[in-house]
């Protein structure tokens, strides 16, 4: 899935109250019991003044969200990969700014070796993967640490 859109159970939000509101609402959800990249979100059909969804969206999108999805249960995507695209953007734009990597590591929450390889490998901040032959037969190969490893 591509930044340009989202899963189509954010997207029914974000046609709602907007995408940027819709993808705050969603980082605000609790998981849901053992899985963490489920969310669940109940909109009540009658929302009290003091109801969270009020507190965290304001009344006027808290209202949309209750007229359109009122007595509903939302499972919405978790949507990590914008937060993880957003987040590597930060660290590339710190690093412009002539941050060390360990202030932005702190910054972000990662370890200075995991700043270094999304730098490295802006794209999915992962090394590429590398086919090869060993005795006629394919295997994937990831370079880690400076050294091919069979996958």
């Amino acid at each position: 899935m591509s930044s340009a859109g989202l899963p189509s159970s954010a997207q029914e939000i974000a046609d709602i109250i907007g995408r940027a509101r819709a993808l705050y609402l969603i980082g605000m959800l609790p998981t849901s019991g053992s899985r963490p990249w489920r969310r669940v979100l109940y909109v009540p059909k009658r929302m009290p003044q003091d109801h969270w969804l009020i507190q965290c969206l304001g009344h006027d999108d808290a209202e949309r969200m209750r007229r359109h999805f009122g007595g509903a249960i939302l499972q919405p995507a978790n949507c990590g990969f914008v937060v993880r695209e957003f987040r590597n953007r930060e660290i590339a734009r710190m690093r412009a700014d002539g941050k060390a990597l360990d202030e932005i590591a702190e910054a972000v929450g990662l370890s200075t070796y995991r700043v270094r390889e999304i730098l490295r490998y802006p794209a999915e901040g992962n090394p590429p993967e590398e086919k090869g032959t060993v005795a006629g037969q394919t295997e994937t190969t990831k370079v880690v640490k400076g050294r091919q490893v069979a996958v």
